[in-house]
């Protein structure tokens, strides 16, 4: 094989390699929404706007503008070897299910080796990374859900006011 047909192999598998590291960031985008559902024993995504309208408690996205837009896991955007979004929450009070906070939280999501299994997840206000593991061929996203939840609880908390 000469040098340049080597390039050329060489350049096959990065593509080949790229493609997988985007899709797997893609696919923990595209399932993080029902994720979180299940992980917060949700059982139904549903809330009710100030005019009594049905919006969904849990979307994510990206931001326009400075402004929340719902798109595909494929629109999301990408940085160096990072996949980010946005996570929209409309939380209801305790007696009823009219939205009383909007939270929006900046979620990265990466991988420490191109081909490993292990994902790196933060929060915009996260000092460190949380590394998520996968067990039985299943992604394990709750170490990550446990600091996303805690997280809540404190832009939540009278105190945070």
């Amino acid at each position: 094989m000469t040098k340049f047909e080597q390039l050329r192999v060489d350049v096959t598998n990065r593509v080949k390699a790229e493609k997988q590291y985007w899709d797997s960031l893609h696919e923990v985008a595209k399932n993080f929404g029902p994720e979180f559902s299940k992980y917060l024993e949700l059982e139904s995504n549903e809330a009710l706007d100030s005019n009594g309208d049905p919006v969904a408690i849990i979307r994510t996205g990206r931001n326009n503008n400075g402004e929340f837009e719902q798109c595909a896991y494929w629109q999301l955007d990408r940085q160096g070897r990072e996949l980010s979004f946005i996570l929209f929450l409309r939380l209801p009070g305790k007696n009823s299910m009219h939205t009383e906070v909007s939270l929006s939280v900046k979620i990265a999501l990466s991988k420490p080796d191109i081909y490993g299994t292990s994902l790196n997840i933060k929060t915009g206000s996260m000092l460190y990374d949380v590394t998520c593991e996968e067990i039985n061929g299943q992604l394990n996203l709750f170490p990550f859900f446990d600091a996303l939840y805690e997280e809540l609880q404190n832009k939540i908390n009278v105190q945070s006011l």
